[in-house]
């Protein structure tokens, strides 16, 4: 596995590579293409993997694998599938998912949203991607004129 600040770099180098093809008219424009359209599919091809580590902190990775052997912190040994958004929780705490939802003309809403529970080192596959790790999430947020947007929270 690799950090994500990894992928953002693949990123860049993808957009780098495609402005440089915009301003150079030499013979070679069709490497900077490859490299440019080769960098941002290398990035979009890579898995995201949240490790929960403890002291309420969250490490973020990208992985080509389909599975990974996880090493947990208590020493248990497992052979994790990775999908988009695995979330593996590597603490001694139950950790809950909730739903959030906020509104125009209202804040958000929890206590009888919990989504799932997650038990200490485990791995699970979300569905959405988690906004708020662990913080309390704010009252209110910007929602555009009679929207409501869903946001998900992960907590003790």
């Amino acid at each position: 596995m690799i950090t994500n600040s990894f992928g953002f770099y693949l990123i860049i180098a993808g957009f780098v590579s495609l402005l440089i093809l915009r301003f150079y008219r030499g013979k070679y424009w069709a490497i900077f293409l490859i490299l440019g359209i080769g960098f941002f599919a290398l990035r979009m091809s890579m898995k995201e993997v949240t490790i929960l580590i403890g002291n309420r902190l969250s490490e973020d990775y990208l992985t080509f694998n389909r599975n990974h052997e996880y090493n947990y912190k208590n020493g248990s040994k497992e052979i994790i599938s990775i999908e988009d958004n695995t979330l593996i929780n590597d603490t001694e705490d139950y950790l809950v998912v909730e739903k959030l939802e906020y509104s125009t003309y209202a804040s958000y809403t929890s206590g009888d949203n919990v989504v799932m529970d997650i038990p200490p080192y485990s791995h699970v596959q979300l569905i959405n991607s988690i906004d708020y790790f662990y913080s309390q999430p704010p009252d209110t947020i910007s929602v555009k004129n009679g929207g409501t947007t869903t946001r998900f929270w992960i907590h003790e």
